[in-house]
């Protein structure tokens, strides 16, 4: 876990790098483990820079508030009830949110997203 590529074979995603980017997702998956990851992910800063939901998942809110805790590490975590597109692939525009491209964490001088 050094590259925060996405490595389940078969994701549609696969090798895609989390790191810097929103993920959108529709729900958590897997076991209690993932906050582990999620928080490890963001220490080693390769996790992703922010979260948005189509369902809560507590799993994923207590790894990002781990990591902000014992490392600093932000991640906000939010929920939407806006259709989340399978791909999760999503674009900030500025009052709306458009299933169109991922984003990019900007540069620390930068006031914009990036594609």
């Amino acid at each position: 876990m050094t590259t925060g590529q996405i490595v389940e074979r078969g994701h549609p995603q696969h090798g895609e790098v989390v790191a810097g980017r929103i993920l959108a997702l529709a729900h958590g998956r897997g076991s209690s483990s993932s906050s582990s990851v999620l928080a490890e992910l963001l220490r080693l800063g390769i996790g992703p820079s922010g979260i948005v939901l189509g369902a809560p998942d507590s799993i994923l809110v207590i790894g990002a508030l781990v990591a902000g805790a014992l490392y600093g590490a932000i991640c906000p975590v939010v929920v939407t009830d806006a259709t989340l597109d399978p791909m999760g692939i999503w674009e900030i525009d500025e009052d709306r949110l458009d299933p169109v491209a991922v984003l990019e964490k900007p540069a620390d001088n930068a006031d914009t997203w990036e594609k």
